[in-house]
């Protein structure tokens, strides 16, 4: 199996899985989080439930079918559309916090630096629509506590 494609499948996942659960923690707060943000109110209540099962529904699926690029693709799709969404909020001029995290990371507005996390992101959910088979597994480990020890800096700082 390809490390590198399947240590990025694994690090997209853990970061989906995280901000799905961290949404669900505090789901009642989650939808006026939304509507701060800038999400229409009718979207907001349906999307405090319909994003993270999307989210933790793309992170199995991810590692259930580690030779599927659809689940990638998915992820590709979700990771930018919420690029968009940031991109919109900057451009509003009055950048505001999202709930991107859940309501543990509801603390600064978005910046140049959250674009910053989403590419990295992104760059590692194309990665994961490659082909997986090839070099040994021997790799994962390694390749993997790279890309998760990056990703986490990226996220820790960017939120």
């Amino acid at each position: 199996m390809n490390a590198l494609v399947f240590a990025s499948r694994v690090t997209v996942a853990i970061v989906l899985a995280y901000a799905a659960i961290a949404k669900l923690y505090d789901a009642k707060r989650l939808p006026t989080q939304m509507r701060a943000f800038g999400v229409p109110a009718v979207l907001s209540i349906a999307s405090a439930v319909i994003l993270p099962t999307i989210e933790f529904a793309i992170a199995v699926a991810l590692v259930a079918f580690p030779y599927s690029s659809l689940p990638a693709l998915a992820a590709i799709a979700v990771l930018a559309l919420f690029t968009g969404v940031v991109v919109a909020n900057l451009a509003s001029g009055r950048p505001k916090p999202c709930p991107c995290f859940g309501a543990v990371a509801v603390e600064r507005p978005v910046s140049p630096l959250t674009l910053v996390r989403n590419a990295w992101l992104l760059g590692l959910a194309i990665i994961a629509t490659a082909d997986p088979t090839g070099d040994s597994g021997a790799l994962f480990l390694p390749v993997f506590l790279v890309l998760a020890l990056v990703t986490l800096f990226v996220v820790r700082v960017t939120s």
